[in-house]
């Protein structure tokens, strides 16, 4: 079904995206 691939997608990106935002202040 399309939707739900769309929104396991749009999870992952977002997931992503909150990682790196925590890890960005420890690198520096």
């Amino acid at each position: 079904h399309k939707s739900v691939e769309t929104t396991m997608i749009y999870t992952h990106v977002v997931a992503e995206m909150n990682k790196a935002k925590l890890v960005s202040p420890l690198d520096m």
